[in-house]
């Protein structure tokens, strides 16, 4: 048996690194990507919390070492001789696959609530009572409204109670439920309100 010495494998190996650059090189003349059928792995980030099966319940995701994706109720642990994330309380929901697992031990992530909150209040309409809070919160000092019990003359509302959450009428007196009118008397909509 011969030996193989180290200097004609080395040699070998870059003929064979020159033909490979030559075959992909000749491939792109045609217009074929050698790298086209690889597959790319998918991105952890915020948005595996955006699946339709992830529900609010879960606060916290992973990647096992396979590059499964794993969710949590409560804040999980890891077993780096199984390559798992585990919980120690709550519920746990394996999910989706793909994902680049190289670094898996510090994959842990967990929901950015403010930033799902913020989506949900820019995203969503506002009107009647919640309106009314929007435009108070945001420094008007009265806001024109219908009361929602006894739709009659319209009243003003200066402020919210902070003991019970009802709205005061300029002059006094609390309402529950209230909507924003305009001069003429139909109901505002958040972009008529500059919100």
């Amino acid at each position: 048996m011969n030996k193989v010495k180290r200097k004609e494998l080395v040699e070998k190996s870059n003929e064979h690194e020159l033909r490979l650059f030559q075959i992909e090189k000749a491939l792109e003349q045609h217009g074929i990507n050698w790298f086209a059928d690889e597959p790319k792995l998918k991105q952890f980030d915020q948005t595996v919390f955006d699946h339709e099966f992830v529900t609010d319940h879960f606060k916290y995701a992973a990647l096992n070492g396979n590059g499964q994706s794993i969710f949590f109720s409560d804040k999980p642990k890891y077993d780096s001789e199984l390559g798992i994330w585990y919980s120690t309380a709550g519920s746990t929901m394996p999910m989706l696959k793909g994902y680049d697992a190289s670094n898996w031990q510090n994959s842990l992530i967990e929901r950015d609530i403010a930033k799902e909150l913020l989506e949900v209040d820019l995203s969503s309409e506002l009107t009647g009572s919640d309106l009314c809070r929007a435009m108070l919160e945001r420094g008007d000092n009265y806001v024109m409204c219908l009361d929602n019990g006894k739709i009659q003359n319209p009243v003003i509302i200066g402020h919210i109670d902070e003991d019970t959450n009802n709205f005061v009428r300029k002059g006094g007196g609390f309402i529950k439920n209230v909507t924003p009118i305009n001069n003429q008397g139909e109901p505002l909509t958040a972009a008529d309100a500059g919100l």
